[in-house]
């Protein structure tokens, strides 16, 4: 699966119509769309993350702090 929004160019295709088909049993929609739990096993990590981007790896934190940001800048961006 590839976040659409990510894809920055042509694209084209890479095979025959058909090549790939999704297994029975497995419903690629609700994979895409179900954030709800975390896949697989937990692993503890530190992450810096964009003000407002990444809300499913949000919900799953134990712990979300905002970053001090250093005078003359906003989010992240150096002001002149």
């Amino acid at each position: 699966m590839f976040r659409l929004s990510r894809i920055v160019g042509d694209v084209a295709p890479d095979g025959p119509p058909g090549s790939v088909t999704v297994p029975d049993g497995v419903d690629v929609r609700r994979i895409a769309f179900d954030w709800s739990e975390p896949l697989g096993e937990p692993r503890p990590a530190t992450v810096r993350l964009r003000r407002g981007a990444a809300q499913g790896p949000r919900r799953w934190a134990r712990d979300v702090r905002p970053v001090e940001e250093p005078p003359g800048t906003a989010s992240g961006t150096r002001r002149s």
